[in-house]
This record gives C-alpha cells, structure tokens and sequence, in this order.
C-alpha cells in the first residue's frame, strides 16, 4: 500500500511541475516584454602582445555601456575568457582575472565602433614559458544588458603563439 501512495505522489508533484514550466511567470522582477536586441558586431584579433577588440554599433541607436561590460574588460560583466594549451590534451590554463567593477558610461554612436585591448602578458601568467611548447588557444563569448536592450550573445575562438608576444 504505502509504495502505491509514494508512487502517486511523486507523479503528482511531477504533473505540478510540468504545469509550472508552461505557466507564464516573471523571473527576477524583470518585464514580461522583450528588450530590444541590439544589433552589433564583435572582432578579436592578436597584435604583438595584446588581444584587440573591436566593436561595431551596427543599429540605429547609440549604445551606452558601461566599462565593465566593454569586450575589453576583464570584469565579470565583460568578455568571458578561457584557454586551453593547443595540444592533444587541451590542458587548461589559468587566467587573471581582475575583481571589481567601473560603472562609468562608454557611448558607441549608432554605425559607430569602440576599439580597445586585453595586454596578453598581464592575462597569462608565465605566457613566455608556456607559449615556448604549445600555442594557447583562448575561446571567448560576449554579450552585455543596457538600458536601450541587449546585446545578443557572440562567441569565437583566438590562437596566441609565441610570435605573438615579445618575452624580453
């Protein structure tokens, strides 16, 4: 008897949460209406010791970033990093990653472009050591959230060998 009860309740909790899921609700005080998504374009390239961002306002609206949710930022609103020796095993290096935050306003007029950089030697730790064996692969994604919309998410991948930085 009690395991046909057990069953019964868990296939009525079960159907609870199926209604739940197809239930329309708001999630974290958030506007049931969609924000406007920003149309724009994103290119990452590596210069002689830094990572260059480029990125263009392709909509017919300025955009207003904050610095810290630049593509040239580190911070947790900006780029989000990861790199991997360019090797059969595809270890995985660690990245600084600075804390904090910078709430002042970057505006990129509409049709206009922001340029900025990522300095290789600060990201890396012991890049000249590394870079001697393998080439680092880094894998990058980038979106941001402003008061006009959102910027949708872009995501590719940069090779760093050690033609790329100067270990003097």
């Amino acid at each position: 008897m009690a395991p046909t009860r057990i069953k019964y309740r868990l296939a009525t909790c079960l159907f609870k949460m199926i209604i739940l899921i197809f239930l329309p609700h708001e999630s974290h005080g958030e506007p049931k209406e969609y924000k406007n998504i920003i149309e724009y374009s994103l290119t990452l390239k590596v210069e002689k010791n830094s990572i260059k961002t480029n990125i263009v306002n392709n909509s017919s609206k300025d955009i207003k970033l904050r610095k810290d949710s630049l593509p040239s930022s580190l911070l947790i609103r900006g780029i989000n990093l990861s790199a991997y020796s360019d090797s059969e095993e595809l270890k995985p290096i660690g990245l600084f990653i600075p804390i904090g935050s910078n709430s002042d306003l970057k505006i990129i007029p509409a049709g206009g472009e922001l340029s900025g950089e990522i300095n290789i030697n600060k990201l890396i730790n012991n890049d000249c050591f590394l870079l001697k064996k393998n080439p680092i692969i880094i894998f990058w994604r980038y979106s941001a959230q402003t008061d006009e919309g959102i910027l949708p998410a872009k995501e590719g991948a940069i090779r760093i060998s050690d033609k790329d930085v100067s270990c003097d």
